[in-house]
């Protein structure tokens, strides 16, 4: 084939062309007769090969310089885009997050988490990796359901603040249903007691709760009822603040630790509703090694995907469940359901029974 091609291209080549390629093959035959020195040209004619490695695409002549990977270790104190501040020691510091987490940070990231950053020469240490946490809270994306959005890591304690004259019990049961299993426990503070409201009736709805263990705080951050009791509460102890907006969470941590003096804000007159005076995650440490989150106020609290188990905030709902006809009783309109009856009956507060399928719902 490569004989009948010459033949076939000897039209497309000059008189001229054809007599270079003649002498050309001359040439090469003469130099194939011609002696060779052997041990001549394996010091001269020929350079040793070396071994090529291949370092990400890379040769080893054009390998890229090692990066600077000195490391620290730190908790995350507050939390931006794509930006954190970390403690270190006794120190805080600014740092970027790596891409790979800064593109899934809020849920990978988080106020309280233990980090490891890589220092960087001309710029702030970046935010590598996160340590497993032990505990966190959570909850649903409210801009996408599928996804949940970490709140606060490494917890001992989940703090729910309510306010007096305005108390939405139904919080503390979303509270313990997304704790449970979580590493983390609840305790309420009903704040603002200087403010006029029905104590009875707060009593009565936080009742079952206090029977169940649940510890639970009367305060005014505003004459200090309550700070102490508080204090004792969560001394030594990493503690997140959660509740609505306006319920005096920066407040109550101003009496905490009077050193940081966090914004604070009146509620709406038209509507008794508070304005967000706490726009991002942060946490504080204390003397006596006392760790507080203080978290943006919520206007829901959806619960997570597998965090949504009544049984956790309603164990006396759950002990009477027993009692059912049908053990997959949704405990609406079933007959025999024990939990009806025994709402219907007395036995179990009508309340509650509400608050238990809306929680179900």
């Amino acid at each position: 084939m490569r004989d009948r091609f010459g033949r076939q291209a000897r039209h497309l080549r000059t008189r001229e062309e054809e007599r270079e390629l003649a002498e050309a093959r001359r040439t090469r035959r003469q130099d194939t007769r011609a002696p060779r020195d052997r041990a001549g040209d394996a010091e001269v004619g020929f350079e040793k090969m070396r071994r090529r490695e291949r370092v990400l695409g890379r040769t080893s002549a054009d390998r890229a310089p090692a990066p600077n990977t000195a490391q620290l270790a730190g908790t995350i104190v507050w939390l931006g885009r794509g930006r954190a501040r970390v403690r270190c020691g006794e120190h805080e510091r600014p740092a970027a997050l790596a891409p790979d987490l800064a593109r899934v940070q809020q849920t990978a990231v988080a106020v309280g988490d233990e980090v490891v950053l890589h220092e960087r020469p001309d710029a702030d240490p970046l935010v590598v990796s996160v340590s497993p946490r032990r505990s966190e809270l959570a909850r649903v994306d409210p801009d996408d359901p599928r996804r949940a959005r970490v709140l606060a890591a490494n917890v001992d304690v989940v703090v729910l603040v309510l306010a007096a004259d305005r108390a939405r019990t139904g919080l503390v049961d979303r509270l313990l249903a997304a704790l449970a299993g979580s590493g983390a426990e609840l305790a309420v503070c009903v704040n603002k007691q200087d403010l006029a409201h029905d104590q009875e009736a707060l009593q009565r709805a936080l009742a079952p709760h206090r029977d169940a263990g649940l510890a639970v705080v009367f305060a005014s951050a505003v004459r200090g009822d309550g700070i102490d009791e508080l204090r004792a509460l969560l001394r030594g102890r990493a503690a997140a603040f959660v509740g609505h907006s306006g319920v005096g969470k920066s407040t109550l941590l101003n009496r905490l630790d009077p050193r940081n003096d966090r914004a604070t804000g009146a509620v709406r007159d038209r509507d008794g509703r508070g304005r967000h005076t706490t726009s991002a995650s942060s946490l504080t440490v204390l003397a006596d090694g006392t760790r507080l989150i203080d978290t943006p106020g919520v206007r829901a609290f959806g619960l997570p995907e597998g965090r949504d188990d009544a049984s956790a905030a309603f164990p006396d709902v759950h002990d009477l469940a027993q009692g059912c006809r049908f053990r997959d009783c949704a405990h609406r309109h079933e007959p025999g359901c024990a939990v009806r009856a025994a709402a219907e009956h007395g036995a179990l507060d009508p309340a509650r029974y509400r608050a238990f399928l809306r929680l179900g719902s």
